[in-house]
């Protein structure tokens, strides 16, 4: 882009643009651009070399301007520079180069500068208090010190006092900070001072209204008892609990003349270097200028002309000093038309004028401008027609259709802003279910979605998304990019962040973008741009919820790739575990099943993660003793218990060949329970029993485990021996409740042990193989012997199973 091209870029660089200065700034500006065939880029950063990390980080965005997407910048130097000074700005506007700047409210070298004369508005508001209203006790309440233009109006202030000859008075001086609050905090330190004022000027519309409000607080009346005065126009001036007459800044007329510095520099001219556009006092109620409607005092001289004649040719005069290009202000170019109207109005053609107004309302309305250009444009109308003598009975008529007008401005410029207030509402409940939507997304594709489905809910034809790459902020991917409702086709490769946008995109907008950065404290993290014309609110909402979902994502992505690395780094471990807890289970069990006056079969299945079955036969010269156990838990740990068991056994029933089950029990408990609790620090347990068999066919056993299956020779049938007693390794001491209970085997019978695993087999509807099934199963291979019954149950646990949740172990005796 270039000079010569039909259409150029210009990029506002402002620190908001939900504040009154900058957004009243920027609707000016927008209008410039588009009269002038430019787009506009609306940069929001934060203050220059801010404190806070999050505020800075804001500010890359003003570095990703470069000369290929913007041909000028327009920067809110006064805005900007709170914190770095003048210094800051002209190092950002080296930094843009050989993109050309140009400075708003801040005098910068070699920069062409736009400001107001804020020493002579101040004079001049100070003196409309002086002189139109005869006050002689006027009180200030100025900005912070360090601030230029706060001292500049400060000294004003001082100048319009003595041109006045009035003495200065330190008890009528405060300072705010440019809030409401400071200036409601101020106006009570005045009157805590004790020097009465009749008036107060405010160093800004913030202080003037805090002081208002105080005022009102303390009974006294606003304007009645003292009249005040603020400075900006602020749009929260016209609706206050008294309207404030206050100096309005000349947007209209700063932007223009920066869009015009721009266009020279484009063109190799040299701009002027520094611009004072006249600022103007906008008298409403505070002051009490918004009471007198009109003058009813007769002219010394009547005018020559009719007041329609005049207000003909005066509506022409107008017309043709536009032509020339002679500079208007905005309320000027709507005064031929209303002139005219209120001339039709008076030569008899009833209700022209208010006809007039509502259809210079509407062409005001599409320029985005406010129902006060439409009063200032009746006010100068009035005002110019009592300059030349048109007031008084003999112009009755015209006095009063100018009242009704003032009147059905009033309405219209309230209808406007209900309107407008109807707007920000519904946008406002749009806004939330949106953000709703906006929090739940976890990745870049499902946001891009949902963001494109929150444009379309808020109205918004025109918006752009892209995140940073994953190697830094110079780089930007696209995630979606709509215009006038239709979806570009963009690449995802990442480009230079200075580019701003991808190639093509965008085309024409019409109302130009807002480009907000998307951060995360001290992170940028992507960029949004959306139409022109959002609500600025919206534009702030919808950039702090898709900073954070896009946060959300990135954390949900961390934790989901963290998570699945410890899973895979658990499921490794647990696979060493599984393979050494297999071991130490192999190991354990018995190589040799001889046993004097019985026949032993036993088979151990391990689960794929092994659950902590265990078996042990230990011979000796009339018999055995014979032991079975489940530990709770899975893997390794299992795996160690197990040893634990098999080594207390081991040790308990060979170190006294006469003791009883229930004695090695107790015995294998006080040692499980030590290791367990004490050393190992868990609360895992075992099932145990234990039983001594001797030849002879006794039997007695002890512990809590399965029932023992005895299959009967001489009847063919199976019986269950209960087992009593408490689980191993949960108390110390468990004599209590560990006994013996004995039983007989005759010759041919058969006793099954077994674990849980058994039983418990689940098949894939759920349902267990159960113990009616497992009595069969061994009464019809019990004539077989002990290998038989062990083949047919684990056959049977594998088939009805055909996923194995737990160790199986089962161990058949049968007495010789």
């Amino acid at each position: 882009m270039n000079a010569a091209s039909p259409r150029f870029r210009i990029a506002l660089l402002c620190n908001s643009i939900d504040r009154a200065y900058q957004s009243s700034f920027h609707n000016a500006l927008q209008r410039a651009a588009q009269s002038r065939g430019a787009e506009l880029l609306v940069v929001v950063g934060r203050e220059l070399e801010s404190e806070l990390p999050h505020e800075r980080a804001l500010n890359q965005v003003y570095r990703w301007l470069a000369p290929d997407r913007v041909d000028g910048a327009v920067i809110l130097s006064a805005a900007l520079s709170n914190h770095s000074g003048p210094e800051g700005v002209l190092r950002l506007c080296q930094e843009l180069l050989p993109v050309p700047s140009c400075s708003i409210g801040l005098r910068l070298p070699d920069v062409p500068s736009i400001l107001i004369d804020n020493r002579a508005a101040m004079r001049t508001a100070t003196s409309h208090l002086i002189s139109a209203h005869g006050c002689r006790q006027v009180a200030y309440i100025g900005g912070p010190d360090y601030n230029e233009e706060a001292r500049l109006r400060y000294q004003g202030y001082r100048d319009a006092l003595a041109g006045a000859q009035l003495p200065f008075d330190e008890r009528r001086v405060t300072a705010g900070t440019f809030s409401t609050e400071s200036g409601h905090l101020g106006l009570l330190e005045l009157l805590a001072r004790g020097a009465g004022f009749d008036a107060l000027l405010a160093g800004n519309d913030n202080m003037a209204l805090g002081a208002v409000d105080a005022l009102l607080e303390a009974g006294l009346r606003v304007p009645e008892d003292v009249k005040v005065l603020g400075f900006d126009d602020a749009p929260v001036a016209r609706f206050a609990r008294r309207s404030l007459t206050t100096v309005a800044q000349p947007f209209d007329d700063m932007a223009a003349l920066a869009l015009d510095a721009l266009l020279v520099q484009l063109r190799g001219e040299p701009p002027p270097a520094l611009q004072y556009p006249g600022v103007r006092l906008v008298a409403r109620e505070s002051c009490g200028c918004g009471y007198v409607l009109a003058r009813t005092d007769d002219p010394e001289a009547p005018p020559a002309l009719t007041p329609q004649a005049f207000l003909r040719d005066w509506a022409a005069e107008l017309e043709r000093r536009a032509s020339s290009g002679v500079a208007l202000q905005l309320w000027e170019t709507a005064v031929p038309d209303l002139a005219r109207g209120l001339a039709s109005e008076l030569e008899g053609r009833s209700g022209a004028f208010l006809q007039a107004l509502e259809d210079v309302a509407d062409e005001l309305e599409r320029q985005r401008q406010t129902g006060d250009e439409l009063s200032r444009a009746l006010g100068g109308l009035l005002q110019r027609c009592q300059e030349a003598g048109y007031r008084g009975r003999h112009d009755h008529g015209l006095e009063r259709a100018c009242l009704e007008g003032r009147a059905k401005a009033a309405a219209i410029s309230h209808r406007g802003h209900g309107r407008r207030a109807l707007v920000v509402m519904d946008s406002a409940v749009a806004i939330r279910g949106v953000s709703q939507q906006l929090a739940l997304m976890l990745s870049p594709a499902a946001l891009a979605g949902s963001f494109r489905n929150a444009l379309r809910q808020l109205g918004i034809s025109t918006g752009y998304l892209a995140v940073c790459a994953e190697d830094g902020s110079d780089q930007l991917r696209p995630l979606l990019a709509l215009e006038h409702g239709e979806v570009l086709s963009t690449s995802p490769a990442p480009y230079p962040a200075r580019q701003l946008f991808p190639a093509n995109f965008p085309g024409v907008s019409g109302e130009g973008l807002i480009v907000l950065p998307l951060t995360i404290e001290a992170r940028t993290i992507g960029l949004l741009a959306l139409d022109g014309k959002t609500e600025p609110f919206v534009c702030e909402a919808l950039r702090s919820q898709l900073s954070a979902a896009l946060e959300m994502g990135a954390l949900h992505a961390r934790v989901v790739e963290e998570t699945t690395i410890h899973e895979r780094l658990a499921h490794e471990q647990l696979l060493g575990e599984l393979v050494v807890a297999r071991r130490i289970q192999g190991a354990l069990a018995p190589s040799e099943l001889d046993v004097p006056g019985f026949e032993l079969a036993a088979e151990l299945i391990s689960a794929d993660q092994v659950g902590g079955d265990y078996y042990d036969v230990f011979p000796m010269a009339d018999g055995c003793w014979l032991a079975i156990g489940d530990v709770t838990g899975h893997g390794l740990l299992a795996g160690l218990i197990m040893l634990m068991l098999q080594s207390s056994v081991s040790t308990a029933v060979r170190g006294a060949a006469e003791q009883t089950p229930a004695a090695v029990t107790c015995h294998v408990n006080r040692v499980l329970h030590s290791n367990i609790r004490s050393r190992l620090k868990v609360k895992d347990h075992a099932t145990f029993m234990i039983l001594r068999a001797r030849t002879d066919g006794r039997v007695v056993m002890a512990g809590a485990h399965e029932d023992v299956i005895v299959h009967r020779k001489a009847t063919g049938r199976c019986e269950l021996v209960e087992t009593t007693g408490v689980w191993l390794g949960i108390s110390p001491d468990i004599s209590d409740t560990t006994e013996d209970t004995p039983f007989e085997l005759a010759e041919g019978d058969v006793a099954v042990l077994y674990t849980d695993g058994l039983i418990e087999a689940r098949d894939a509807a759920g349902e267990e193989l159960g113990m009616e099934r497992v009595l069969q199963l061994i009464q019809a291979a019990a004539a077989q012997g002990p290998q038989a019954i062990v083949t047919a149950l684990s056959a049977a646990a594998r088939k009805w199973a055909p996923v194995q949740q737990d160790d199986i172990t089962v161990v058949a005796m049968r007495r010789r």
